[in-house]
């Protein structure tokens, strides 16, 4: 699949994609397609770097606090799956204290099968200035992922492909894709303003 950052994929990329596996905090393998099948409801699927990036962990805290629970139950379903162990899944919930759910793909299987094939340490420029999410300097987010690294505590464990750009899609049911936006750089996630509204999810007000 050539990359291209918000081509969908097509039927049978996602159903090839549907077949494919990741693994939940208990190490279990989950198909992917049973994640996605929201039924009526989208599911809003968040591919992040590795599990030690602190810029994805701006972009998942930021997302926190413009959407909850509440806001999806009965709207939509949340997802999150990161290239790293999925050893690394509860530390990781519990240092970003997201309710989210978080998956792990190891092997990259699923990041490849959606199209999601650039990897690069780029920060990417951006004329109309930085990402809302991007809360720290360069160097903070430096020196914060390697305090992750301490917090998350998974010795032996690996945190994934640093390399690895991830992505953020809605799904729909009958196998549309509602919003693709995969990632150019390593701060490029999509804005949340624009994920929520594809999935018909208005910001939480809290």
């Amino acid at each position: 699949m050539t990359f291209d950052p918000t081509t969908p994929p097509t039927p049978q990329e996602l159903e090839k994609a549907k077949q494919l596996t990741v693994k939940d905090e208990e190490g279990k393998d989950v198909l992917l397609g049973d994640l996605l099948n929201g039924g009526e409801q989208p599911v809003i699927a968040i591919w992040i770097r590795h599990f030690y990036c602190g810029l994805c962990m701006d972009f998942i805290s930021f997302l926190g606090s413009k959407v909850k629970p509440e806001d999806l139950e009965g709207k939509a379903k949340l997802i999150i799956i990161g290239c790293g162990d999925a050893s690394m899944i509860k530390g990781y919930r519990e240092l970003l204290s997201t309710p989210f759910p978080v998956y792990a793909d190891p092997k990259k299987e699923t990041y490849t099968a959606l199209g999601m094939t650039l990897r690069s340490l780029e920060q990417g420029a951006f004329p109309k200035g930085k990402p809302e999410y991007i809360v720290r300097g360069m160097f903070s987010n430096v020196w914060g992922s390697i305090m992750s690294a301490f917090r998350i505590g998974k010795l032996g464990s690996s945190s994934g492909d640093i390399k690895q750009l991830g992505g953020e899609f809605v799904f729909g049911p009958d196998n549309s894709v509602l919003y693709t936006h995969r990632m150019e750089n390593t701060r490029g996630h999509a804005p949340v303003a624009d994920l929520l509204s594809a999935a018909g999810v208005s910001p939480s007000t809290a």
